[in-house]
């Protein structure tokens, strides 16, 4: 979930796709806004084209009218994101992170060896729901701003940081490693 669908949560999509499609794992993105079926930025399809990942065919899907209450994990970058998709989308509180607040909240969680790679995932994202606690919404400090607008070495970066984040979730989630272009990093370096 991003605000548009047209830059973070296209980019996370086509990450995602590609590191969990041996695992046969379905992912969808789709925006607050309701813009129709406009493109991926094509600053994004660019940057993406050139870490190996396309994303020229993506079309903006608004929120609007989604039901994500069967959804197993629903991730947003702003809790903005997480607060339409619980409110407006019925997805379940329990299931909806910002995507830094999951990846915070899974450190350090273990899995007995001999779980499957989807019992593993469901059991990591219920562990992290339950660490989360009584907290109602992710903090500020667990967002990824959009960076619509900002000089293009930024989108350049936040492209590179969603695809390590991307990578380090799959990993998390499902615990084996996942191709990835090389070159992925924070846009701190």
């Amino acid at each position: 979930m991003c605000t548009g669908n047209r830059f973070r949560s296209p980019v996370v999509e086509g990450f995602l796709c590609r590191q969990l499609a041996p695992h046969g794992v379905s992912v969808e993105s789709a925006g607050l806004q309701k813009l129709g079926p406009v493109p991926a930025l094509p600053e994004i399809v660019a940057l993406c084209a050139s870490v190996n990942l396309d994303v020229s065919a993506h079309r903006a899907r608004s929120l609007s009218g989604l039901d994500l209450v069967s959804s197993d994990l629903v991730i947003g970058f702003e809790r903005a994101h997480v607060v339409e998709a619980v409110v407006e989308a019925h997805a379940r509180r329990e299931a909806t992170f910002t995507l830094l607040e999951l990846l915070e909240l899974c450190d350090g969680i273990e899995v007995p060896p001999g779980t499957s790679p989807h019992e593993r995932a469901r059991a990591i994202i219920a562990r992290a729901a339950a660490r989360r606690g009584r907290r109602l919404w992710p903090g500020a400090d667990n967002e990824i701003p959009d960076p619509l607008g900002q000089p293009g070495n930024t989108y350049a970066a936040t492209v590179k940081w969603l695809g390590a984040l991307s990578e380090e979730l799959a990993q998390t989630l499902f615990g084996s490693p996942s191709p990835s272009p090389e070159g992925l990093s924070s846009p701190d370096g």
